[in-house]
């Protein structure tokens, strides 16, 4: 089992030691124990985290697919026009 993230009876003594009473160091700490409480993530959260981020690496390649074979499909139009412009140029202007 591991260790809590913050001692309240530690803390509780650590600030009764240095001015404020036993009660107020007893709610310092409580506040300080559900700040952090309610700020660490959770196994839970963590698997949630790596689902979503599985699902936007999958769309994510998905979309990259599509780009590439539209980049194929523009790659050869561009080499045909690239290809019939001078000869057409050629023509118009009688070289042929």
């Amino acid at each position: 089992m591991s260790s809590p993230l913050f001692d309240t009876p530690d803390a509780a003594e650590a600030l009764t030691g240095t001015g404020p009473t036993e009660a107020q160091a007893k709610a310092i700490v409580a506040a300080m124990r559900k700040a952090v409480s309610d700020n660490v993530a959770t196994k839970g959260d963590v698997a949630e985290f790596r689902g979503e981020i599985g699902a936007v690496r999958t769309g994510l390649k998905g979309d990259i697919g599509a780009v590439k074979a539209e980049l194929w499909a523009v790659k050869w139009v561009l080499g045909f026009v690239l290809a019939i412009v001078p000869v057409m140029a050629a023509r118009l202007f009688g070289v042929f």
